[in-house]
């Protein structure tokens, strides 16, 4: 009597633990799935935030790549201007 009375209790507990983990693994298995999409998720926002960055640094190239060239038109426009004042002074020095 002790004995049907708890073995009819744990063999339903039995079927409701069955029960309970078969239910649990498709749930399982898309929070999983869910996961991964979130971590591919941020990663797309990691890449997105370098490309960001990147595109920040390649405009401060193109920039100093613009200064440098008018730095080199600058400084050979002045070396010709020299040259020709040299040539003025020299011009005066031997007019005189």
């Amino acid at each position: 009597m002790f004995v049907s009375t708890y073995c009819d209790k744990l063999i339903d507990t039995r079927k409701m633990i069955t029960e309970l983990a078969t239910k649990q693994e498709p749930i399982i298995r898309e929070i999983a799935e869910e996961n991964e999409r979130l971590s591919d998720k941020t990663m797309h926002g990691e890449l997105m935030e370098i490309q960001a960055v990147i595109k920040m640094y390649q405009q401060r190239l193109i920039t100093l790549k613009r200064e440098m060239n008018l730095l080199q038109e600058r400084s050979t426009n002045l070396r010709e201007r020299a040259v020709k004042l040299r040539q003025n002074v020299a011009k005066r020095r031997d007019k005189s």
